[in-house]
């Protein structure tokens, strides 16, 4: 009988060329998952951390907390955090849902691609639990198709903060591309959302906020970059602000806000930056029923942008439209139908420019036209006036 002695190298050889064996449940070997279940605990606290792969391999983890009926709950979550120069990893999925807990927090964090960001946070009773907090990032130079969704009901004086791109005090002079933030807020006061994708030639990016049946509300959305969509719905509330910004030099940019059946002192802000070209902005209040404001600005020597604003019902409100001087080519469409002492003033500088106001029915109501003057401004229930 022959007798084979392995030797220690031998042994290694055979243990690299053989296949790796796949972990089980079916995953590969790098899809690590941690689970975190949490009831009924006052000040818990969850934290789950995943470092990423040098050089940006796909690793696929999973990373799941769940607290429920507590009070002052923390649960924290990272992926690809390892610490190296380029520690960026893709497909990673972070998922936090905090039921019935008060002044819950909630934060997530991942340098990835392709990767996934959940957060639900719910009370049982109309703004029932106060100062929770949602804070997802993507904290990566190069980030694309990643996704970040955050959910929130019931809460009083809560906060959304969305960010993709480097984070203060870095600055993100690269591509963010076809990112997408969810936010929603529902039965909440005195709420925020605030969604910004960093990135000087970010592109194809799409951020949704929606508040509805709240009071005091804000929603605040930032990009830079080109073919980026921005969309705000408010409904049924009253005293909410939609504020959209999009920078300079920007391109075939879009931004959407709505305000329906909202009561009270609402407010829509839209800016694009100067020398943007084929940028849309399109708000409307519908139903409202006092003092509400549309506010459109777009910056200096932007050519063939478009601002359409619209509003149906109400009283004392306000469209605001403003193109700046050395515009060329820019479109103004402005409507309102019924309501009663409601005010328009659009103006536009320079040439081959397009300002249309519609008012139909109603009483009271004025409109205000200025090619190459004077800029219109008002407060909510104020008088439009010169600038």
């Amino acid at each position: 009988m022959r007798k084979i002695l392995f030797t220690g190298v031998s042994l290694c050889a055979l243990a690299l060329a053989a296949p790796a064996f796949a972990a089980a449940g079916g995953q590969a070997a790098n899809d690590d998952s941690a689970t975190i279940t949490q009831t009924s605990e006052t000040n818990g606290y969850a934290s789950q951390n995943q470092p990423g792969q040098f050089g940006g391999s796909p690793t696929g983890n999973t990373a799941t907390i769940t607290q429920s009926g507590g009070t002052s709950d923390v649960a924290v979550q990272q992926q690809a955090r390892d610490g190296g120069t380029y520690d960026l990893a893709a497909e990673g999925t972070q998922t936090i849902t905090q039921t019935t807990n008060t002044s819950a927090q909630a934060s997530q964090e991942d340098d990835s691609n392709y990767a996934k960001q959940n957060i639900t946070q719910t009370s049982n009773t109309p703004y029932g639990s106060t100062n929770t907090s949602t804070t997802q990032t993507i904290n990566a130079a190069w980030g694309f198709s990643n996704q970040q969704n955050a959910t929130q009901q019931n809460n009083s004086g809560a906060t959304i903060t969305q960010t993709i791109g480097l984070t203060a005090p870095e600055t993100n002079t690269s591509t963010s591309g076809s990112n997408t933030q969810t936010a929603s807020q529902t039965y909440n006061t005195a709420s925020t959302i605030l969604q910004t994708v960093d990135g000087d030639t970010s592109s194809g990016n799409t951020q949704t906020a929606t508040q509805y049946d709240g009071v005091s509300n804000a929603s605040v959305q930032n990009t830079s970059g080109n073919n980026n969509t921005q969309s705000s719905d408010t409904e049924n509330g009253s005293g909410n602000i939609i504020a959209q910004n999009q920078g300079a030099s920007s391109s075939d940019d879009s931004q959407t806000a709505s305000v329906t059946n909202g009561s009270n002192y609402n407010q829509i802000n839209q800016t694009q930056g100067a020398s943007s070209v084929g940028n849309n902005q399109t708000a409307s209040v519908m139903n409202g029923s006092t003092s509400n404001l549309i506010e459109q600005t777009q910056g200096a020597s932007s050519v063939t942008n478009t601002q359409i604003a619209s509003v149906n019902g109400g009283t004392s409100g306000a469209i605001l439209q403003y193109q700046d001087n050395g515009v060329t080519g820019g479109l103004q469409t402005a409507y309102q139908t019924d309501g009663s002492n409601n005010q328009i003033g659009q103006y536009q500088g320079n040439s081959l420019n397009v300002a249309y106001v519609s008012q139909t029915g109603g009483s009271g109501n004025i409109a205000l036209q200025n090619q190459g003057g004077t800029y219109y401004t008002a407060a909510p229930g104020g008088t439009v006036e010169p600038r």
